[in-house]
């Protein structure tokens, strides 16, 4: 069963459905399984040195796992953050060498960078949210290859040694641009695998059943001990969620860069 419907809830709401199913799981078990563990363990202080160990050793071997994948996963996150900002750098880069090139080309060139900015801002970005590969940005930067190859080298730009530099700069500039996207492209889709998600669930879940197994004087004192467990388990688990597909929810990483081009362009056109 997928759960991609949770990335479809603002973030507060879905902090508070992740973190509310942990916390009614530790609730719930408190109360249904009160009276049949105390027959295992019986009346306090029960098999408190015996269940310490065992959550101790628990507790610290998922803290570590938890503790690992936070930091991969948030990891991951920037990686693709920078990705992108460093998509929109180069494209910016190149819309200042295209602007320079002398007209019509200029204004085509700058057209078609446009027509891209514009397609990964309405296209590829509703796609990647939704888990589907971009598609469609390709055929605007081979339009501006063939803009910038139509000629032979120095030509397009009037000649000289300073035209072929430009040039040449403008064809690494879209060749550094091409291969960026194609790297967003591979790693839309970037997260935790199942097989992790399950260990983390689970883990969880054992952590949050090991405190019902603590004997105390006071049945108030035992449910609070449990609540703050399930409540910062759940706490950690919904930063896991938020951050895990960075291209989803409401935590993931914005398109203004690419919008922000596109209207830059806009600019120039109108000049």
């Amino acid at each position: 069963m997928s759960l991609y419907w949770l990335y479809d809830l603002p973030n507060v709401l879905l902090g508070v459905v992740v973190t509310s199913a942990f916390v009614l799981f530790a609730v719930a078990g408190h109360i249904l399984l009160r009276k049949r563990i105390e027959t295992w363990v019986g009346p306090y202080p029960g098999q408190n040195d015996v269940v310490g160990i065992v959550s101790s050793t628990l507790g610290i071997f998922f803290g570590i796992t938890l503790g690992l994948v936070a930091v991969g996963t948030w990891d991951t996150f920037n990686s693709m953050d920078t990705l992108a900002q460093r998509e929109v750098l180069t494209a910016t880069n190149l819309q200042r060498t295209l602007n320079t090139l002398p007209e019509p080309t200029r204004s085509d060139a700058l057209r078609n960078l446009r027509d891209w900015a514009d397609i990964v801002v309405t296209k590829s970005w509703p796609a990647q949210q939704v888990g589907r590969a971009p598609q469609g940005e390709a055929e605007k930067l081979e339009a501006i290859e063939a803009l910038l190859s139509a000629r032979e080298p120095g030509r397009l730009l009037g000649g000289g040694g300073g035209s072929i530099q430009r040039q040449a700069r403008s064809v690494q500039q879209l060749n550094a641009l091409m291969l960026a996207g194609d790297e967003r492209a591979r790693s839309y889709d970037a997260r935790l695998t199942a097989p992790l998600w399950w260990i983390v669930v689970i883990g969880a879940l054992l952590t949050i059943a090991s405190t019902w197994f603590v004997a105390a004087n006071s049945e108030t004192v035992k449910l609070f001990a449990t609540i703050s467990v399930s409540l910062m388990l759940g706490l950690l688990i919904f930063f896991l969620v938020a951050t895990d597909n960075p291209f989803r929810g409401d935590l993931s990483i914005s398109s203004d860069g690419f919008a922000a081009l596109r209207d830059l362009i806009d600019t120039k056109l109108a000049e």
